[in-house]
């Protein structure tokens, strides 16, 4: 492989043609960047996994490319995001700038905030331990 060359995989080892893979990827990690995510009220799972089953049923993916695919772009907005479940990144402030990114995680649920403020102020639980 040349330097820089992209290699799609999945765990069994199957490897997928990159030139059908590479523009099904850019679709599906741009619907996590669309315009109408800021104005969603769930997580960020909750709008991108329906859309991405849209996409690969409108492109007519195949089952072993549409498996890799649920997982890889999860998987790589989820580096790039800090998260292990895209169910528990808030859509509406995914698009916030990165300085803001406790307000993107923490907030997205009803009471976030009030809850950790509560907690370390020691509302909840046993103040001694």
């Amino acid at each position: 492989f040349a330097p820089g060359a992209v290699l799609y995989a999945n765990t069994s080892g199957h490897i997928f043609d990159t030139n059908e893979v590479q523009p099904l990827v850019e679709q599906a990690y741009s619907i996590i960047y669309e315009n109408d995510i800021r104005h969603f009220k769930g997580s960020v799972g909750d709008y991108f996994f329906p859309r991405l089953e849209k996409l690969m049923n409108t492109k007519d993916v195949e089952p072993e490319m549409r498996e890799a695919l649920q997982h890889l772009i999860p998987q790589l907005e989820g580096l790039y995001s800090s998260t292990d479940d895209l169910h528990h990144l808030g859509a509406w402030g995914s698009t916030e700038d990165w300085e803001n990114e406790m307000h993107v995680l923490l907030n997205w649920k009803s009471g976030g905030f009030k809850t950790i403020f509560d907690f370390i102020s020691k509302r909840y639980g046993n103040p001694s331990n």
